[in-house]
């Protein structure tokens, strides 16, 4: 039942409706000017929902009638100026210091998957798996680019040091949730995203220079107004 709808039920609950400024619904009757308008039987209450409904949108019509046009310049300066915002993130992409994992590869993968961390999914990258786990960096700059809100930021607590997930619970409500909203096509995932120290070792130090700077911008991942 809508918000609208809900309401008006609770307002005739408790002996009344107000329609306009003088007219009131209680009990199923309409009263004008407090005098029962004997015109109208008693309504069912669903007549009375739909009949609040339509008049809720008549007014949101008329007030976007009455909203100023915005123009496309406007709207193509609107957009430069936020897709600017996103220029550090952009660079850090293009470097592949961050990598952003393939909605459509995630959809793929089995209930009871396990997320590796980002070194294994580009040796899975390198046998030539199709599609591969990663965007490219050209991929993951034109998809910040288009400013179409199509990539997810993730972010949940890890639930042991050397792996955030290792029961896959967070993987199987990530697969929820990119299933209910085909328009994200990428995401980022820290494990998966950023490059980890191995089991038992460390990064490698061109590995690290690369974490290093994905850190400098993990703000602008989450702030990203239109990526």
């Amino acid at each position: 039942m809508g918000k609208n709808a809900s309401k008006l039920e609770s307002s005739a609950a408790q002996g009344g409706h107000e329609i306009n400024g003088d007219t009131h619904i209680r009990g199923g009757r309409r009263f004008v000017d407090g005098a029962e308008d004997k015109r109208w039987e008693r309504l069912p209450l669903d007549v009375l929902q739909r009949m609040e409904e339509e008049r809720l949108e008549r007014e949101e019509g008329a007030m976007a009638a009455c909203a100023p046009a915005v123009s496309e310049s406007s709207t193509s300066e609107v957009f430069d100026a936020l897709t600017k915002l996103d220029d550090r993130l952009v660079a850090t992409l293009a470097s592949s210091a961050i990598r952003l994992v393939r909605s459509e590869w995630l959809l793929q993968q089995p209930a009871d998957y396990r997320m590796p961390c980002r070194q294994k999914l580009e040796a899975l990258e390198r046998e030539g798996i199709t599609p591969s786990p990663l965007l490219s960096a050209e991929e993951a700059v034109a998809l910040v680019r288009r400013g179409q809100r199509a990539a997810a930021v993730l972010s949940h607590g890890w639930l042991t040091p050397g792996d955030p997930d290792p029961a896959g619970e967070r993987f199987r409500v990530v697969i929820s949730a990119l299933q209910a909203r085909p328009c994200l096509e990428a995401i980022f995932w820290d494990y998966s995203s950023l490059f980890q120290n191995p089991p038992g070792g460390c990064r490698t130090p061109e590995e690290r220079a690369a974490f290093d700077r994905a850190i400098k911008v993990m703000g602008d991942l989450y702030a990203s107004a239109i990526g």
